[in-house]
């Protein structure tokens, strides 16, 4: 008898398609998937734009052509709504939906750029499908240096070559 054996399996094979767009004053964001034999799923993404940057209204989630969960944001009540709960959370300005925190961020740190003003962290707050709401910082790692837990000790994050800063989910 074995105990703790682990099988190894192969990865599965698939595909990704990511599509933004961005008209008049709103946007919508697209992720698709496809892994193996399983059942394709989507993510959509839409809403707006406000002070904050990028406003979601609504996220959906969608697995084999159907709708499964969506996230509803009432940008007058301040508050989110999803399809799996009951309670609506109030949100701050700048809330993020699973997928529109990467637009989000990204326009952070191109404002700061173009600014001279490089943050080394940032902080968003992103809701879930399920209602929840969270707050994910991001912080600017020294170029070439690996997420502190993955840095053996004593390293002291220096890298060769001028690599650029890595940004890391803490």
């Amino acid at each position: 008898e074995r105990v703790g054996a682990l099988r190894r399996t192969e990865p599965e094979a698939g595909s990704a398609e990511l599509e933004w767009r961005r008209d008049a004053g709103a946007y919508s964001l697209r992720l698709a998937t496809r892994v193996g034999g399983r059942p394709a799923r989507e993510w959509r993404s839409a809403g707006a734009f406000d002070a904050a940057g990028v406003a979601p209204l609504r996220l959906v989630e969608r697995a084999g052509g159907r709708d499964k969960r969506a996230l509803n944001f009432d940008r007058d009540g301040g508050r989110v709504r999803s399809s799996g709960a009951t309670d609506a959370p109030a949100f701050a300005p700048g809330v993020q939906d699973r997928w529109s925190w990467i637009a989000q961020l990204a326009a952070i740190a191109e404002d700061g750029a173009r600014r001279g003003r490089r943050p080394a962290r940032w902080h968003l707050q992103v809701a879930g499908l399920r209602g929840e709401l969270e707050r994910w910082t991001f912080q600017v790692l020294p170029p070439g240096a690996p997420p502190p837990e993955l840095a053996p000790p004593g390293n002291d994050g220096a890298a060769p070559g001028g690599r650029a800063p890595a940004l890391l989910h803490v």
